[in-house]
Formats: C-alpha cells, sequence, structure tokens
C-alpha cells in the first residue's frame, strides 16, 4: 500500500494592508490678508461702538449672528486674539557700544532715581521734626 504524503504546502492568506492616516489634516487654511484683518478688526470695533459695553463673548455673539465669524472655538480665538498681550523679548543692540550707551543711561536714570528717594525720604523726616513747615515746599 502506498502511503500519500499528508503535509501540504502553506496555506498562503490575502492580508489587506492600509496606508497611514494623517495625525493632521493635509490642507491649511488660508491665512488672512492685512486688509481682510483690518477690515475684520473694523467690523469688531463697530460692534463695540455700537452696543458697547460689552464682554468679549457678547462680540463673539454679534460676530457670529452678522456672519464675520463661525460659531466656533476658532471663530471665538479670532474674536479674542488681540495685540495688547504682553510679549517679552530680550533688549537686543546693534552693536557692543549701543549696548554700553543704554547701560549708562540706565545707570544714570537708576542713581537719580535713589537720590530723589533718599531726599524725598529725608524731607518728610524734616517735616515730621518740623511741624510748621512752609506750605511753599514742593516736595
Amino acid at each position: 500500500m502506498s502511503k500519500k504524503s499528508s503535509k501540504a504546502g502553506p496555506k498562503k492568506v490575502a492580508v489587506k494592508v492600509y496606508d497611514a492616516s494623517p495625525i493632521k489634516p493635509s490642507f491649511r487654511a488660508a491665512r488672512s490678508t492685512k486688509a481682510e484683518m483690518e477690515q475684520f478688526r473694523s467690523d469688531l470695533l463697530h460692534i463695540v461702538f455700537e452696543m458697547q459695553p460689552m464682554t468679549v463673548r457678547q462680540v463673539f455673539y454679534q460676530a457670529t449672528v452678522r456672519g464675520f465669524v463661525d460659531k466656533s472655538e476658532a471663530g471665538y480665538n479670532k474674536v479674542q486674539a488681540d495685540n495688547t498681550r504682553c510679549v517679552r523679548r530680550p533688549t537686543t543692540y546693534d552693536s557692543v557700544q549701543a549696548a554700553i550707551d543704554d547701560t549708562a543711561d540706565l545707570y544714570r536714570k537708576t542713581a537719580q532715581l535713589a537720590a530723589h528717594k533718599l531726599f524725598t525720604k529725608h524731607m518728610n523726616g524734616l517735616k515730621t521734626t518740623f511741624p510748621k513747615w512752609p506750605e511753599t515746599n514742593p516736595c
């Protein structure tokens, strides 16, 4: 009797491979032009002058109703953003001499302020020592 081999070759399984999905959208919204930003600020100012006093949220809702911004977090941020925030930047100079000059000016101003405070403190002490100090004294 002949034996047939029961060994069959490995089975081939079709595997579908997917590409990785992007983390961020592949498009970027176009930035507003300078003219568009000026018009937007003008529109917001018009709303505020028309209905003042107003909170930022109230201005946002008015801008939404008038179609200036979408009713979304991005729209709110667009209304809320302004140029009044304090930006800290290090002082930089074009030359070493400019840095030295600025430092010297600051030193003089600081010394003058310290002398003025010391003088004022001394004069205030004299006022308490001499109750009949002339009223014409500028100190």
